[in-house]
């Protein structure tokens, strides 16, 4: 049996249609979808950033000899940024170069996700701390300085007040 004599047949033909047109949305809907779950990956770790900043300031400031609690707030002026591979194609038309770049993937499970070449840190825009143990100017001063060395953030851009 030949596939002429298979496409002659309209029930058959009509199978192998249904068939191929399943499988087109099945490769469109997927890659769609993963595309989705991306992009909602990537706003979910745009603000636990912050979030993540923040816990592990306040484990390690509450740590601080007389802080007592302590709560962070941390404002951030951007979320970083992430460089990806390029692949530069060169082509020559009419007689001009012209360069082409094009982002470099990499199959992941769920897909392809683009090569990460460099990260930068989000920036810090500023920091409070609420401690219960700032009404005292030593631990106050402790705690700045504790956010300052840790973050790498000025001190005019870092406020520790007392917890009610």
């Amino acid at each position: 049996m030949d596939i002429k004599s298979l496409l002659k047949n309209k029930r058959t033909a009509n199978i192998i249609i249904v068939f191929l047109i399943g499988i087109c949305a099945l490769v469109i809907g997927g890659g769609m979808f993963s595309g989705q779950e991306k992009e909602e990956a990537r706003e979910v770790s745009i603000t636990d950033k912050a979030d993540d900043i923040e816990t592990r300031l306040e484990k390690i400031l509450s740590t601080v000899k007389g802080a007592g609690k302590v709560a962070v707030f941390v404002s951030l002026e951007d979320y970083g940024a992430s460089e990806y591979a390029k692949d530069t194609k060169q082509t020559l038309r009419e007689g001009a170069s012209e360069n082409e770049q094009e982002t470099v993937m990499a199959g992941k499970t769920g897909g392809l996700s683009p090569v990460t070449v460099k990260m930068s840190a989000p920036k810090i825009k500023g920091v409070i701390v609420s401690a219960k143990g700032a009404g005292s100017e030593t631990v106050r001063q402790r705690l700045k300085s504790a956010v300052e060395t840790s973050l790498g953030v000025p001190s005019h851009r870092v406020e520790v007040v007392e917890m009610k």
